[in-house]
């Protein structure tokens, strides 16, 4: 292996190890100092600041990789087979498997999150929302969800339901197995799909 191969994967894994303790570090204490996330990652100081200058830098790749995640959990789910309501209960766990994930600093930070990405939350889970509107038009046209509300509707309240889970599960009021099951029965009633 290069020289230049080995530094480029030892970068690849200190900025895992740092997002992973930011996760955690900010789960806990979303006030939390640079300093902080420094020794839960196990790495130094100025390792952190050259792989993120600020805390806003941080926490922005923090946001783009949950995102990252989502939207690839997603993809998977939604190549998963051709029936719409097939793939709209192979979704739920896979994306709740990522978010279940972040569901603690997603809650603590919210909207800070969209902010420091510079977008609004709309626009931050555009990709997700274009994706769930699409699976909610073509389950519509094969006639396996409601059609009485457009696609937008149905994609947002996904979106929403899986946003309430996660501010359940970081409030300690359920826990992810809990909230999963939750959302195995909201939002198949939302789209009004009726399991097998």
């Amino acid at each position: 292996m290069s020289k230049t191969g080995g530094k480029r994967s030892d970068a690849t894994r200190n900025v895992e190890a740092i997002l992973d303790a930011a996760v955690g570090v900010f789960s806990a204490r979303p006030d939390a100092a640079m300093t902080e996330i420094a020794k839960a990652s196990g790495l130094s100081r100025q390792t952190i600041y050259a792989h993120f200058p600020s805390r806003e830098s941080l926490l922005e790749a923090v946001a783009e990789r949950a995102l990252d995640r989502a939207v690839r959990a997603i993809d998977e789910a939604l190549e998963s087979g051709t029936d719409p309501g097939e793939q709209l209960m192979a979704l739920i766990p896979a994306w709740w498997e990522t978010v279940g994930e972040h569901a603690h600093v997603v809650s603590a930070l919210g909207q800070q999150l969209s902010e420091i990405a510079g977008k609004t939350p709309q626009q931050f889970h555009g990709p997700i929302l274009d994706r769930l509107a699409l699976l909610a038009t073509r389950g519509q046209e094969a006639g396996e969800f409601e059609r009485r509300v457009p696609p937008s509707w149905l994609a947002g309240s996904f979106l929403g339901l899986v946003h309430t889970a996660a501010d359940e599960v970081a409030s300690q009021r359920m826990s992810d197995a809990e909230a999963l099951a939750a959302l195995r029965i909201s939002i198949p009633s939302v789209f009004g799909f009726t399991t097998p």
